[in-house]
């Protein structure tokens, strides 16, 4: 979700609310090797992505240009 989430706010195509806790759990995301080229995206250890993961969930499915049946 995070790798889908990034361009679309790097273009402006949506923008995230002025939510203080969602915006550093974002800001706090590390991207770690799991080997053999493989990246995972992940909070710090003892951190929290909850608010993070919702904003990028919700972002990618309202950035779809098709209609996505029953996801609510």
């Amino acid at each position: 979700l995070y790798l889908e989430l990034m361009p679309l706010v790097n273009s402006r195509q949506i923008r995230l609310l002025d939510h203080e806790l969602s915006i550093n759990e974002l800001a706090n995301l590390e991207r770690r090797n799991k080997g053999s080229a493989k990246h995972v995206i992940t909070h710090p250890p003892n951190g929290h992505d909850d608010a993070a993961n919702v904003v990028a969930g919700v972002g990618t499915i309202c950035s779809r240009r098709h209609k996505v049946v029953g996801a609510f």
